[in-house]
């Protein structure tokens, strides 16, 4: 597995990832619209890690937390 995950402008680790589940659950469901509950133990590492990319680089509670809107 890799240390980090790369988003566009911001490198995020899989541990942050994994503190910030109930983002990536919430997120799962809005923008895949898949029960990552149900799923998550009959899924690849490689489609989990690709979703995971996909909610850090679009507008999401995950992108949100970790790469904040620069202020003004």
């Amino acid at each position: 597995m890799p240390a980090e995950v790369t988003a566009p402008s911001n490198p995020v680790t899989w541990a942050q990832i994994f503190e910030a589940w109930k983002d990536v659950e919430a997120d799962f469901q809005e923008v895949y619209g898949i029960d990552l509950e149900a799923r998550i133990r009959t899924c690849s590492w490689r489609w989990f890690a690709i979703r995971c990319i996909g909610l850090l680089s679009t507008d999401t509670r995950l992108n949100r937390r970790y790469a904040p809107e620069p202020t003004t």
